[in-house]
């Protein structure tokens, strides 16, 4: 089950990688100012489309920019396309998608989540927009308080737990494990994250932190599964 692991030493060996997958720079900017105030990790760089404005804004922003995202991103296969760009491997990665907004010590909180559960490929927060992560009865509702003022509401009440769920939010999850340099290569998503479950690696979710996605358009496509399945999950 989740949770088995109770070292209360945090591992501090994560990155974290923002990824822009359009040439907004003001998305990107408030994400990183979010990033400088909020984050434990200082192994922080982007990943990026390629953009002669990023370019050319990259001694301001001050971290490193790998411009090797196409142009164009399939919505069905975001995962695969970014883990291919990146050339990801073992290393523990936090990923989050520019426009996005974090609370205090949200990197860390993710690290220590996936140190609890070190058989986890992927944990995901809870957020504002994915219909099955949503802090909210309506995916679409625009939050008036902050991202700051909705993760400590949340964390005043949950169960402070993690949970198995089917999905990966794109707008923000931390990969670790072996598995993800072991995979091979897939045509989409769906494929790749039924390739982890057969191998007996968990997707789960936490309910100890919130990030705010109202500012990013990601894919929630749950027509894959069962009706039944995802009516249980909104509902818990």
């Amino acid at each position: 089950m989740p949770d088995e692991l109770q070292d209360p030493r945090l591992d501090e060996n994560w990155r974290v990688v923002v990824i822009a997958t359009t040439p907004n720079f003001d998305l990107l900017r408030k994400t990183l100012s979010d990033i400088e105030a909020n984050s434990v990790s200082h192994d922080i760089s982007i990943l990026a489309v390629a953009d002669n404005m990023l370019a050319e804004c990259a001694d301001e922003l001050g971290y490193p920019i790998k411009e090797s995202l196409p142009a164009v991103i399939n919505p069905d296969s975001f995962w695969v396309t970014v883990l291919a760009a990146l050339g990801f491997a073992i290393q523990k990665t936090v990923f989050l998608r520019a426009g996005v907004r974090v609370p205090h010590h949200w990197d860390a909180r993710l690290a220590a989540a996936g140190q609890r559960n070190q058989l986890a490929a992927a944990i995901s927060p809870v957020c504002a927009r994915h219909p099955l992560l949503s802090a909210f009865t309506d995916p679409s509702h625009e939050p008036s308080l902050t991202v700051g003022e909705v993760d400590q509401w949340l964390n005043d009440y949950v169960d402070g737990k993690t949970y198995v769920v089917p999905v990966v939010l794109e707008s923000c999850v931390i990969l670790q494990g072996e598995l993800w340099s072991q995979l091979g290569d897939f045509d989409n998503d769906q494929q790749l994250l039924e390739a982890l479950r057969l191998r007996g690696a968990w997707l789960l979710a936490t309910d100890q932190l919130y990030i705010d996605d109202t500012g990013v358009d990601c894919l929630a496509d749950l027509t894959h599964l069962p009706a039944a399945f995802t009516s249980a999950y909104r509902e818990r």
